[in-house]
């Protein structure tokens, strides 16, 4: 089988679906991540200097660096990759060349009817690819409905519905906003009628996640406060479905994913 992960960073599908990534190039899948936001700079905001500042990077080479350490993430999980090459939210500009985004929390409370330049940028892009070959697609959920990854579901979903492409999509959840506890409706507003499949995961695959999203230099200071708290965020996501009600193989853990209802 073919499987395809739209990522709208250059790291959200590693952090989010590493290790059933490792799990299906294991057992002889082949696997894409296409990743949607991944153009450089033309124009830095105060914002976007501020970020580069956290990310410890020049503001010269960000996106250089953010492109290898993807490449090495991904060839530890055996995965190909796609850029697509569109500016994330930290750099796009409106129609009068201002930043469209002066402050981090917009980039969580902004609804994606608040861009509609983005989502029909995003939506002609999508189009113009055949995703036929791929027997499922994988995309964001939107738990902590950032700006970026709501955008790329629903284009996703655009497609499905208005292109005549029938693809079968398949919604992952956003790590690490997942532990922020920022999207406590998640499930009822974002999720609302969708079926949970669980899918059973060697140990192994845990690790070999662990060690791909250490690749992620610039991201993990920004992302958590330690080396530390992203394991136990990884590894409590892990152990999440343990319960007397669900015994797992020895040695085995369950990842999550969500479709629709049929």
């Amino acid at each position: 089988m073919k499987h395809l992960f739209l990522s709208p960073h250059l790291d959200d599908a590693v952090i989010s679906c590493g290790d059933y990534i490792d799990h299906l190039v294991q057992t002889g899948d082949a696997v894409t991540i296409m990743t949607i936001y991944t153009g450089a700079a033309e124009q830095l905001s105060m914002l976007a200097k501020i970020m580069h500042k956290k990310f410890g990077l020049r503001d010269q080479n960000v996106m250089e660096v953010r492109l290898r350490e993807d490449q090495e993430a991904c060839f530890l999980l055996g995965a190909d990759t796609i850029h697509i090459g569109l500016p994330e939210c930290l750099y796009r500009v409106d129609e009068e060349g201002q930043p469209v985004y002066s402050k981090l929390q917009q980039l969580f409370a902004t609804a994606t009817s608040a861009e509609p330049r983005a989502g029909k940028i995003i939506r002609a892009a999508l189009s113009d690819m055949d995703f036929s070959p791929y027997d499922r697609i994988y995309i964001p959920l939107g738990i902590g409905r950032h700006i970026d990854h709501l955008l790329v579901r629903e284009a996703a979903e655009y497609i499905t519905e208005q292109s005549g492409q029938a693809l079968k999509l398949m919604y992952y959840r956003d790590l690490p906003y997942f532990f922020y506890g920022t999207d406590p409706h998640w499930r009822s507003e974002i999720a609302q009628g969708m079926q949970e499949i669980r899918f059973t995961l060697p140990a192994v695959s845990l690790r070999n996640k662990l060690s791909a999203i250490e690749q992620y230099g610039s991201q993990l200071r920004m992302l958590w406060t330690s080396r530390f708290l992203m394991l136990r965020h990884m590894v409590v996501h892990a152990r999440s479905f343990e319960d007397s009600r669900m015994r797992m193989p020895e040695g085995t853990y369950a990842f999550p994913l969500y479709t629709r209802a049929p």
